[in-house]
């Protein structure tokens, strides 16, 4: 997983020190994403050189949220079913928002990837 990064965002001390010590042991990178981050491009925050535009600067929506979301970069399908797979062997609790970087949404900005996965995730019944 020589280039897989994942994106953290907002997780309690105990729960993030045991996403980054799976990280480690798996040799994926890890950047925590604060709160004056959440409007630069997934693209620039995942380490893609050349994603600056930002889409969906949108004043009247929501300027943060405090849902734990895990953005990941660089996985192959078999990489993320076993990085997925390890949190439940390691004791991580499921983490409901998650995305994958791709071409589409790396220009987005964290809240708009958020609205998205959040929307997703509640019609699916993975988040209330």
């Amino acid at each position: 997983m020589k280039n897989a990064v994942v994106l953290m965002y907002n997780f309690d001390e105990n729960k993030g020190k045991m996403i980054k010590m799976l990280c480690l042991k798996m040799g994926i990178r890890i950047k925590t994403i604060g709160k004056d981050q959440y409007k630069e491009s997934i693209g620039s925050l995942s380490g893609i050189k050349d994603v600056y535009k930002v889409d969906d600067i949108d004043d009247n929506a929501a300027a943060d949220f405090d849902d734990e979301m895990l953005i990941m970069k660089g996985f192959s399908s078999d990489d993320l079913n076993m990085f997925l797979g390890s949190f439940k062997k390691n004791g991580i609790t499921k983490v409901a928002l998650k995305a994958i970087v791709t071409p589409t949404n790396a220009s987005w900005n964290s809240l708009k990837l958020y609205r998205e996965i959040r929307s997703e995730a509640m019609a699916m019944g993975d988040l209330r």
